[in-house]
């Protein structure tokens, strides 16, 4: 039996997870290529990178639970639109670790 070392174990759960992320969702190199020593704020990708829509940024920048659940109710937005504006931006979290 043969064992792996972690780091091996580590890319191989890495690129497991990278692969389940669609590719409209994807991060260009540019906002993924970041070392440890770079002094790189990565909290304004989301808003720099074009992967979220106007809306989806306004949905997940500017309301609370509470005020999504009110617009879902109004029917001003839908639970689909909610939910697919903050998986993208998980996903996008997601690439920046």
């Amino acid at each position: 039996m043969t064992t792996d070392s972690w780091e091996s174990l580590v890319q191989a759960k890495q690129a497991e997870a990278a692969a389940k992320i669609p590719g409209p969702w994807r991060l260009p190199a540019v906002y993924t290529n970041i070392s440890e020593t770079a002094s790189t704020n990565v909290l304004d990708v989301p808003r720099r990178c074009g992967i979220l829509t106007p809306k989806q940024l306004e949905i997940t920048e500017n309301h609370d639970a509470t005020s999504l659940l009110e617009k879902i109710h109004s029917q001003e937005l839908s639970a689909y639109e909610v939910t697919e504006a903050f998986c993208i931006r998980a996903a996008i979290a997601q690439q920046l670790v």
